[in-house]
């Protein structure tokens, strides 16, 4: 039998917390990938899934993926990990709207805009290039955790528009 001495007492361990909400500056840590969503995984389709296949499934669709970390004066705080999803507009988006009366192709597009521009990206005609290491300013939600709902965790706000780091 092995007996190991530690530096710290079992009693003396403090659990981690999720981050207050508030805006945080967030720097993109690598490059931005594509991923289908859930509703698109669940029905079986991979990432090589057409726009038509995508469209003939609900919900179902491709969005770019941004790695984020947080950057803060706070230790606890610095460096905490945080991932946001940028919905790409599929075929038939066109022809569906928000509530606003918004295409969710120009819903998607401008979502996507905002988010560039945050990070000081240039935005014209149909292309902006986003390179890690960009900051932008996000609003973290504290929310009750996915798997577990006596743990907290943090998400980034969707309907919360993202900032230029001032």
């Amino acid at each position: 039998m092995a007996t190991f001495t530690f530096n710290k007492n079992f009693d003396e361990i403090t659990e981690g917390k999720a981050l207050p909400e508030d805006w945080y500056e967030c720097r993109l840590v690598k490059e931005p990938t594509v991923d289908i969503n859930r509703k698109a995984k669940d029905a079986g389709l991979d990432i090589n899934a057409t726009g038509e296949e995508l469209a003939a499934v609900e919900g179902a669709g491709k969005n770019l993926v941004l790695d984020l970390r947080v950057m803060s004066d706070v230790p606890e705080f610095n460096g905490r990990p945080l991932r946001t999803w940028l919905p790409l507009p599929i075929p038939g988006d066109a022809d569906k709207f928000t509530p606003l009366g918004q295409s969710q192709e120009d819903s998607k597009m401008q979502r996507i805009m905002e988010t560039f521009e945050a990070f000081g990206a240039d935005v014209s005609g149909d292309e902006a290039t986003l390179e890690p290491g960009a900051s932008a300013m996000f609003y973290v939600q504290d929310v009750e955790h996915f798997a577990d709902s006596s743990k907290r965790m943090n998400q980034i706000d969707l309907n919360s528009k993202p900032r230029k780091v001032e």
